[in-house]
């Protein structure tokens, strides 16, 4: 399996965070060129320095080690420039981000897709209800998104696909909620 990742990196008035981003990224590459040590007797796996690795292994300590002081600079858009979680696995994706969510006090915005099956003249009305929206809502198919968007005031969310590019906002924006 070939993984691509692109990481952007800013570079800052702090020399220190420069040489860091240099070294991190330098890691990258090693990585995807083939020269970063592959621990022996394994056919693809490589051993992380230590100042890499959690000592805890929980969802929790992890989303407080990127995210220090979360609900304090949710608000700040630069807060979250050099932060995030990769993960492969949508099903991973979304127990990252409802766990994240739990941790803000405002209250959840449900907003369902609009599932439906286009009817043609030669379906009859049994099928129809085998097809419902609650069926189609009831549906996990690990390529596609859920079938509801749940937001919160000062959650960060970015943009998938192109709305409206003379605004800029095209994919990889990120937002903050801040009303409904």
């Amino acid at each position: 399996m070939k993984l691509t990742i692109n990481i952007r990196f800013h570079q800052s008035h702090n020399t220190q965070n420069n040489l860091n981003q240099n070294i991190f990224a330098d890691f990258f590459l090693k990585i995807g060129n083939g020269e970063y040590p592959i621990i022996s007797d394994t056919e693809n796996m490589i051993k992380l320095h230590s100042s890499m690795i959690l000592s805890e292994g929980n969802l929790s300590n992890l989303i407080d080690f990127i995210y220090p002081n979360l609900i304090k600079n949710s608000e700040n858009a630069n807060y979250f420039i050099g932060r995030a979680i990769l993960t492969l696995k949508n099903i991973n994706v979304d127990k990252i981000s409802d766990t994240i969510m739990e941790r803000f006090p405002s209250k959840t915005h449900l907003y369902p897709n609009a599932n439906s099956v286009d009817l043609a003249e030669n379906i009859s009305i049994e099928q129809s209800r085998l097809y419902s929206s609650e069926f189609l809502r009831s549906l996990i198919i690990p390529e596609l998104p859920s079938d509801e968007l749940k937001l919160k005031v000062g959650i960060l969310i970015i943009l998938l696909r192109n709305l409206n590019l003379s605004e800029r906002l095209c994919n990889k924006t990120r937002l903050i909620c801040h009303k409904f």
